[in-house]
């Protein structure tokens, strides 16, 4: 299965000039940027429509928090699944998504014990997380601040736990990459530069991946 991984295109999905191929895409969050922008959801969802995938998976960002406030606009997402804390088995490959993030209460889980309660969730077996932010320590250092991390240690400690094929993240522009850590493959599909342009491309592999 070739699967295309990208995250943070904050309203520049349409800028994105690279082919668009695969059988699987994955979104991992921050496809918007002004929360309330109805009319970019639109058109996000309309542009998924237009992707010859054959499937097709969002997770949402902290930029995507009406979708907590007001879920009922989540129905506003026709043309991929979107996870939020939940899994999904496409083709007999086991994916778990979710929107939450340490460092924005965007959904919620913002102590340590809500994000451990809701990452023991992950089921045993998974073969791709997807979270918008990334685990403690992996790809997970910002613009002119390195040795500072972004991450989540209770992600982390769940990733280590569920040892997933691939984890696949974004939220930290520019730790943006790839590093594989003992069996999991860490992605940073973020796109946004610190130009505020799309700096980066997807992000494309086959899975599953060798072990």
């Amino acid at each position: 299965m070739r699967i295309l991984a990208l995250s943070d295109t904050h309203n520049l999905h349409r800028s994105i000039t690279v082919p668009m191929e695969g059988d699987l895409l994955i979104h991992a969050g921050d496809f918007s940027f002004f929360f309330e922008d109805m009319l970019v959801i639109r058109d996000f969802n309309a542009w998924l429509g237009e992707l010859r995938f054959r499937h097709k998976i969002v997770v949402p960002g902290n930029h995507e928090r009406i979708m907590y406030e007001r879920p009922e606009l989540r129905r506003l997402i026709t043309n991929a699944t979107l996870l939020i804390n939940e899994s999904v088995t496409i083709e007999g490959v086991m994916l778990w998504g979710s929107p939450v993030t340490c460092d924005d209460e965007a959904f919620g889980c913002s102590t340590a014990d809500e994000r451990r309660a809701l990452y023991a969730s992950i089921p045993d077996g998974t073969d791709i997380v997807i979270t918008h932010g990334p685990p403690y320590g992996v790809c997970d250092e910002e613009f002119r601040a390195k040795g500072i991390h972004r991450g989540c240690p209770e992600l982390l400690a769940a990733i280590q736990r569920v040892n997933p094929q691939v984890h696949i993240f974004g939220h930290v522009h520019a730790s943006r990459g790839a590093k594989r850590i003992g069996e999991t493959t860490f992605i940073n599909a973020a796109m946004l530069g610190w130009s505020g342009d799309l700096e980066n491309k997807p992000i494309s592999f086959e899975f599953p991946l060798g072990r």
